[in-house]
């Protein structure tokens, strides 16, 4: 797969006051932006996808409270979460044809991938799925996690079509075919680091654009 495009991904939201912190991602190569939905204080909304449309970047998106051990996970706990999920998503604007990761933060071993991220994913797969028996649009769905989560969902949950890879977790190994790749995490971005232009901390990803917004389940907001 190729990952042809530079994006950052970052918890704090880009506000009113960050316009100059914008361009000068744009104009540095930074094509897309990763944002959050879960933690009300990460949570992406209408206002700030649009800011970020206005200033040329495309826009991921990742469901994720701590999802940091394994009893954070479940069936119950996924469908609940793709519910919360696709309502933050319409709330912010994401148009339906894209995607929403869900975020695996932890080392989990095989037998929590089978006992409890699968299952996780299953759930939710299955609310993604009711709507569409409902004749209500849905979401993509993608997993972001390490080299062994992301293959292990993505070759036994059906539904699940993108892959976001973090280096954390991975030991090394990096999974071609994945469709973002998070190689470095909590540092600054040096064209973009001070005064006015500062965009603070930030993880770096190589991403999949060959095909645009589509390559990766990204979106652009609407104004």
């Amino acid at each position: 797969m190729a990952r042809n495009a530079f994006g950052i991904d970052r918890a704090a939201p880009f506000g009113s006051s960050d316009s100059d912190a914008l361009w000068c991602l744009f104009n540095n190569g930074v094509r897309a932006v990763g944002r959050y939905y879960g933690t009300s204080w990460k949570q992406l909304t209408a206002q700030e996808a649009l800011r970020l449309a206005q200033h040329g970047l495309e826009i991921w998106t990742v469901y994720q409270l701590s999802n940091n051990k394994n009893e954070d996970f479940s069936y119950n706990k996924g469908y609940e979460a793709a519910k919360n999920a696709v309502s933050q998503a319409e709330d912010a604007g994401q148009p339906h044809y894209s995607a929403i990761y869900f975020g695996v933060d932890y080392d989990a071993q095989p037998t929590d991938l089978q006992n409890y991220v699968k299952p996780y994913f299953e759930g939710v797969q299955q609310y993604m799925r009711d709507l569409a028996n409902q004749g209500k649009s849905n979401y993509k769905i993608g997993v972001y996690g390490g080299y062994n989560t992301i293959r292990y969902i993505y070759s036994n949950v059906p539904d699940v079509v993108f892959k976001w890879q973090t280096r954390s977790f991975s030991q090394g190994q990096v999974d071609s075919g994945a469709h973002i790749y998070q190689y470095d995490h909590d540092q600054p971005y040096t064209p973009c680091s001070s005064g006015s232009n500062n965009v603070g901390s930030i993880d770096k990803n190589d991403i999949d654009d060959s095909d645009g917004v589509a390559s990766y389940g990204g979106w652009y907001a609407a104004g």
